[in-house]
């Protein structure tokens, strides 16, 4: 927990005493916190910090728009495809290691040729083109992780399901999907974790409109006279609250999920 507690003591740190190594800030303030909210309150520090730079609330819904309906796209499109192959062997063994070697390639082999499709098709620096980027980069994820726990799902319940009546689509929707409940909620924190913090993607494909979190902690990061790590720190516990928030909310099913099938296999 040191580094967390380190990253709270500098975000309330006076200007003054950033680049002191003190563990505990000598004169405790939200002067921080308040430059990246209000325009405003701006007029208080120096002009040479970060000069020009908007407040965060643009990237800030912005990451929260495109991480949290990226996320939600891939999780729907990926958990047809896990159940398919956990259940009907779709694509055989090829199709599970093919979608597990596109996480395998460094993003930037790959950002290139979007970035340029993305021009061609109107997506460069929209939030709709970095919904679509993040289905696509969490899509692996979901896939595979939810494969994993379709397969601890007994066949014998789907089929006991459609001698009920079932259609193999309402099966799966209404008696499978409400079974592995706790391990979907752990994909999706997982992939939204990956697409909230993404960096290279969002500097690539984006510029004055959809830029998320990431990106503006890198635009903040140096002022006239060196780093400005009260910003940074600012920003970087503002950032975490989402996470946290969402973590609290899905303790439950966390929990479940990341035990799930552990007593099967034991």
């Amino acid at each position: 927990m040191m580094p967390v507690f380190w990253l709270v003591s500098m975000s309330i740190k006076d200007p003054t005493t950033w680049y002191e190594p003190s563990l505990l800030p000598a004169k405790p303030t939200l002067d921080n916190y308040l430059w990246l909210i209000s325009r405003e309150y701006r007029a208080r520090f120096s002009a040479h910090i970060a000069a020009g730079v908007e407040t965060m609330w643009t990237p800030f819904i912005n990451s929260l728009i495109n991480a949290g309906l990226g996320t939600i796209l891939s999780v729907l499109a990926g958990l047809s495809a896990a159940y398919a192959m956990s259940r009907y062997k779709t694509g055989g063994t090829f199709l599970p290691f093919f979608i597990l070697t596109l996480r395998m390639l460094p993003p930037i082999t790959v950002i290139i040729p979007i970035t340029v499709l993305f021009s061609f098709l109107g997506l460069y620096d929209t939030n709709l083109g970095m919904i679509l980027l993040y289905a696509l980069f969490g899509l692996p994820f979901v896939v595979l992780l939810m494969k994993s726990f379709f397969d601890e799902i007994p066949v014998e319940i789907d089929e006991a399901a459609m001698m009920d009546g079932y259609s193999p689509l309402g099966a799966f929707y209404k008696i499978i999907t409400p079974m592995v409940k706790p391990g979907l909620v752990v994909t999706l924190l997982f992939v939204f974790i990956i697409n909230w913090s993404d960096f290279i993607g969002a500097l690539l494909l984006t510029q004055f409109n959809a830029y998320t979190i990431p990106v503006y902690l890198a635009k903040i990061s140096r002022g006239a006279f060196g780093t400005l790590y009260g910003l940074l720190s600012a920003l970087g516990v503002i950032a975490t609250v989402p996470l946290i928030i969402v973590g609290y909310l899905i303790q439950r099913h966390l929990v479940r999920g990341l035990t799930f099938g552990a007593i099967k296999r034991g």
